[in-house]
């Protein structure tokens, strides 16, 4: 088996604000001199200044900072000026993966940030080309381009978070057969077969949420998530969302059976925030996308989820979730259509 995998694009690019090392420095008797200065001369007095400390809807607060800092935090839970805050609660953004799940939260978060008036945004895209040539009786090869495009944007208010998210994937220019992947299985190129040995194409609409989270204490959050499609709180994150996973070019053979719904059209979830623990339950549309991958599906919420996570140290994260999806099996609802016509 030969696999080639030559990355032919690939940009993910953080913006932040450090101390240039450029910058001019006082010489050490300088700065030794000052500081005798400085203990001669008295401290000028300093001035409170009313409209940051006393005024409720000052510029700090609308845009959700504290003491002159913005509400994105780092992975230590420090704030920082240029990265986004979580969308579901009052964490950094590095904690949260796919949909609703998370992560341990030094996962990296990257991406090109912009800011445009109250809305910040983040874009980040990855392309792959890849060569994959699997032998044997069972083996197939094919030249195809995989990857993502994501973008976000958040909008503070006084107490809370509103947000958007796409994702979009080049999967459905490949041909309805997707790509060979030995011992794979999930979804249909025609509706009614399942693909073997071979990974399904994703959807071109692999993510179109909204977001809402409302904080009501200092580390803790109320939030609502609603997605066409969107992923319900079942499981861990999609595997590309993973940071083992970021560098993959191709699926893991269990990503159909792990991640099977991290692309659902038709979803809702509510949760709540506690800290480092997070509660959820989702109701949302319990199949897989049909083989049109180009399509928003109709959603139909039958099937209900519910998750527990917990993130006891920055390093690590955990989650508990329990679903019933009660969807009619893909093939089955194919064929009742068909002899309904």
């Amino acid at each position: 088996m030969i696999k080639i995998f030559p990355r032919f694009a690939s940009f993910a690019a953080g913006l932040a604000l450090a101390a240039s090392p450029l910058a001019p420095r006082a010489s050490s008797a300088q700065d030794h001199s000052q500081m005798h200065l400085s203990e001669q001369l008295p401290a000028p007095p300093t001035k409170r200044r009313p409209d940051h400390a006393t005024h409720p809807k000052s510029h700090e607060k609308m845009h959700g900072m504290d003491h002159g800092k913005p509400s994105g935090m780092d992975h230590d839970g420090s704030h920082s000026g240029h990265e986004m805050k979580g969308f579901l609660g009052p964490y950094g953004m590095g904690r949260e993966g796919s949909g609703t799940s998370w992560q341990p939260d030094i996962s990296p978060h990257e991406g090109i940030h912009a800011q445009y008036g109250d809305w910040m945004t983040m874009y980040h895209a990855m392309f792959n080309g890849v060569y994959n040539n699997q032998g044997g009786p069972r083996g197939d090869s094919k030249t195809f381009a995989s990857g993502m495009v994501m973008g976000m944007a958040q909008h503070q208010t006084e107490s809370g978070t509103f947000g958007l998210r796409a994702m979009v994937s080049p999967d459905p220019f490949m041909g309805p057969s997707g790509y060979p992947n030995l011992l794979a299985t999930g979804e249909t190129a025609d509706g009614r077969t399942h693909l073997i040995d071979r990974q399904h194409p994703h959807d071109l609409f692999m993510e179109l949420a909204a977001i809402y989270s409302y904080q009501f204490a200092k580390t803790s959050s109320a939030f609502l998530y609603a997605g066409l499609p969107g992923e319900p709180a079942l499981g861990p994150p999609a595997f590309m969302h993973r940071p083992s996973g970021l560098d993959n070019p191709e699926a893991p053979i269990t990503h159909h059976w792990l991640d099977s719904t991290h692309i659902t059209f038709g979803v809702v979830t509510a949760g709540v925030v506690l800290d480092q623990i997070k509660l959820e339950a989702s109701t949302f549309r319990g199949r897989e996308p049909d083989q049109h991958r180009f399509d928003i599906e109709a959603p139909n919420f039958d099937s209900y989820s519910a998750r527990a996570s917990w993130n006891p140290t920055k390093e690590l994260s955990m989650q508990l979730s329990w679903g019933r999806p009660r969807g009619m099996p893909m093939e089955r609802s194919t064929q009742t259509r068909e002899r309904t016509r």
